[in-house]
C-alpha cells in the first residue's frame, strides 16, 4: 500500500482545528451526547433505533438522567419555538391577530416579541439548558462525527483519546486508513470501495481536486475490476452489470475539470498501480486500463460497459 499510504500525511489536511471532544463530564457516554443533540433538534415522539443498536443506551432512561443533571429542561423559548413548523408558528400569530409574513426566524422573533400575549398558547418542549449548550459546544466534533456518513462518533472518540493533538480530518483519515488496511487483509473489497469513496469526498470538500480525483478513479477501477462485486468467501472477481457507477464517474469528471491532463494521467496511473499492488485476480488487463483511462472522461458509460461485457460470463453463478 505504498502509494496509498503516502497520502496520509497530516499536511494534506488543510481544515483548521476545531474543539477537541472530551466526553468526561458527569460520566456521560457518547450516546448521551448524541441524545442531547437529538432532543434539542428533534420534534419526534419516538427515539431512533440507533440509540439502542449503535450506542447501547436506553434513550428514555438516559434522557431522564440528562434532565436530572440539568442539561435539558421543559421550556417555552426560542429553542422550543424553533422545533415548531412554520404553519404552527403562523397559527399562533394568527390567533393573536399578528402578522404571519416572513421566514421562520422572523416568525419566531415576532412570537418572542409578543411573548406575554402568546405565552399561554405556546407549547412546552424539552430543550437544551445553558449547561447543555455548553456541553455540546465542548464536543462539537462528536456531533460532527454523528452527522458524518463515513465514520461514527464511537470511532472518533476512540481515536481522539489516543491522539488528542490531531484535528477532525486527521482523525478521520486515520480511521479510514486503518479500516482499509483491515479490510485488505480480509479481502473485503466492497467495503474498501466505500472507504476510498469517503476519502475522495473528504479531499473534495477541501477542494484538493487532484487527490480527490485519484480516489474517485480508484473506486471506479475497483468497480470495473470485479473486486467491488466481490463475495468475501469467493476470491474471484464478479461481473455484475453495470460495472461503472454514474454517480462516482460524475464526481471523477468534476474533479478532472479542475486538473490538467497530466495530473489526470498521473492520478489514473497511481490508482491503477494501487489496485495492481493487491496482487488479486481482477478482470482488467493493461489494455482495459488504457481503454477506461481514454474514455471515462469523454464517452457515454455505455461504451465502457460494452467493452467490459467480454467478462460477463464470470458471474457468481459461474464460479458456483
Amino acid at each position: 500500500m505504498g502509494l496509498f499510504r503516502n497520502l496520509f500525511n497530516p499536511s494534506h489536511s488543510k481544515i483548521s482545528k476545531v474543539t477537541t471532544s472530551k466526553v468526561q463530564e458527569s460520566n456521560l457516554s457518547v450516546g448521551d451526547l448524541i441524545l442531547l443533540y437529538w432532543q434539542d433538534t428533534s420534534s419526534l415522539d419516538e427515539f431512533p433505533a440507533y440509540f439502542e443498536y449503535d450506542y447501547h443506551i436506553n434513550p428514555q432512561k438516559h434522557r431522564n438522567k440528562l434532565i436530572e443533571l440539568g442539561f435539558l429542561s421543559y421550556q417555552k423559548s426560542s429553542r422550543s419555538l424553533a422545533k415548531l413548523k412554520v404553519t404552527e408558528l403562523k397559527t399562533l400569530l394568527r390567533e393573536a391577530n399578528l402578522p404571519v409574513s416572513g421566514k421562520k426566524t422572523i416568525l419566531v422573533q415576532r412570537i418572542l416579541d409578543n411573548f406575554k400575549q402568546l405565552e399561554d398558547k405556546i407549547p412546552i418542549s424539552l430543550c437544551l439548558t445553558n449547561k447543555g449548550v455548553e456541553l455540546l459546544n465542548k464536543n462539537t466534533n462528536v456531533i460532527k462525527a454523528h452527522q458524518d456518513r463515513y465514520i461514527s462518533p464511537l470511532e472518533y472518540v476512540d481515536y481522539d483519546q489516543k491522539f488528542p493533538y490531531l484535528n477532525y480530518n486527521e482523525i478521520k483519515l486515520s480511521i479510514l486508513e486503518k479500516r482499509i488496511a483491515d479490510n485488505l487483509n480480509q479481502n473485503n473489497f466492497g467495503t474498501i470501495r466505500g472507504d476510498f469513496h469517503a476519502l475522495g469526498e473528504l479531499y473534495l470538500d477541501q477542494k484538493n481536486f487532484n487527490t480527490a480525483l485519484r480516489f474517485f478513479i480508484q473506486v471506479t477501477l475497483i468497480d470495473c475490476s470485479g473486486l467491488g462485486n466481490h463475495y468475501n468467501y469467493l476470491s474471484k472477481p464478479i461481473y455484475q452489470s453495470p460495472m461503472t457507477n454514474s454517480y462516482m464517474v460524475t464526481k471523477l469528471r468534476n474533479c478532472a475539470e479542475n486538473c490538467d491532463l497530466d495530473e489526470y494521467n498521473i492520478a489514473f496511473e497511481n490508482a491503477k498501480n494501487e489496485l495492481k499492488s493487491y496482487h488479486k485476480k481482477i478482470f482488467l488487463t493493461e489494455k482495459d486500463f488504457n481503454f477506461i483511462r481514454d474514455h471515462i472522461l469523454i464517452k457515454n458509460l455505455d461504451v465502457i460497459e460494452e467493452h467490459l461485457k467480454k467478462y460477463s460470463r464470470y458471474t457468481f453463478d459461474y464460479y458456483t
